[in-house]
C-alpha cells in the first residue's frame, strides 16, 4: 500500500489522520446538505490539486459509490417521514423533509468515502505506522503486528488467485 508522489503525500500521516477524523466528526454533526456538499467539494479539490488525483482515477474510484449515493437518496426521499408532501404515487410519498434528509445522509456517505480515499491514496502504510509510534506513542509490539497484518493482505490476494487458477486448470467448477 504505497502512496502516490503528491504534495499531500509528504505531510505527516498522523497529522493527516487527525485532520481527516476531525473533518469526519464535523461532517457527522452537520445538519445542512449545502455545507456537507461544500466539504465534499473541498475533498475533491484537495485531491485533484495537491493529492495527485486524476479525473479518471476519481471516476473509477467514486462511480460505484455514486450508485449507493443515488439509492440512499431515493430510499430516504421516497419512504421518509415528513409533513410537506411534494409528490405521491402508490406507496411512494416524496416529502421536502425526506429529500433534505436523503441528500444529507447520501452526501455524508460520499464525503466519508472521498476523505477516506484521500487519506489512503496519499499515505504510505510504513510511514503511517512509524508516525503512530513516534507521535502517538503506539507500542512497537502493536505497530509491528499492524504492519505485518497489512503486509499479508497482498500475499493473501495472490495466493487466492493462484488457488482459483489451479482449480480452473483441474476442471473444478464450484461456486465457492
Amino acid at each position: 500500500m504505497k502512496s502516490n508522489q503528491s504534495l499531500l503525500a509528504t505531510i505527516n500521516p498522523t497529522l493527516k489522520l487527525f485532520t481527516h477524523l476531525t473533518l469526519m466528526i464535523l461532517i457527522m454533526t452537520l445538519a445542512s446538505p449545502l455545507i456537507t456538499l461544500f466539504l465534499w467539494l473541498l475533498a475533491l479539490i484537495v485531491g485533484l490539486f495537491i493529492g495527485g488525483w486524476t479525473p479518471s482515477y476519481l471516476y473509477k474510484r467514486l462511480l460505484p459509490y455514486f450508485i449507493f449515493f443515488v439509492l440512499v437518496f431515493w430510499m430516504l426521499a421516497a419512504f421518509g417521514e415528513g409533513a410537506t408532501v411534494l409528490w405521491q404515487w402508490g406507496w411512494f410519498h416524496i416529502t421536502e423533509e425526506g429529500i433534505k434528509h436523503g441528500l444529507l445522509i447520501a452526501l455524508r456517505m460520499y464525503a466519508f468515502v472521498t476523505y477516506s480515499l484521500l487519506f489512503t491514496s496519499t499515505t504510505d502504510i510504513t510511514t503511517f505506522i512509524m508516525s503512530l509510534i513516534h507521535q502517538c506513542h503506539l507500542s512497537p509490539k502493536w505497530a509491528y503486528g499492524l504492519l505485518a497484518g497489512f503486509r499479508f493482505i497482498p500475499l493473501f490476494q495472490t495466493e487466492l488467485t493462484q488457488m482459483k487458477l489451479a482449480h480452473r486448470v483441474r476442471g473444478f467448477e464450484g461456486k465457492n
